[in-house]
């Protein structure tokens, strides 16, 4: 199971993806997914879940947790969701 240390930093390089992204493109795209993936992997995704991850595999990833995000909790902040649910698949896998 993370540890709630390792749910923020995830968080955190999330929120940091988001926050270059919207610097970069300052709107909509709808390439995102493989932006983030990209960033991500770039940024130290690895050394923050514990293994490399495939691109593909960070991809699904980003794509599942906004599906879910958006029809469960569109309220709560994208980032820590997102991390919730990342661990969770890892952890499930």
């Amino acid at each position: 199971m993370a540890t709630p240390e390792e749910v923020r930093d995830l968080t955190r390089l999330l929120g940091a993806a988001g926050r270059a992204h919207h610097i970069e493109f300052g709107g909509p795209n709808p390439g995102w997914p493989e932006w983030y993936a990209t960033f991500l992997i770039d940024n130290g995704l690895d050394s923050t879940i514990g293994f490399e991850p495939q691109f593909d595999e960070v991809v699904k990833w980003l794509k599942e947790a906004d599906e879910n995000h958006r029809a469960e909790a569109p309220e709560e902040r994208w980032p820590g969701f997102y991390a919730e649910r990342i661990f969770g698949w890892i952890e499930n896998d």
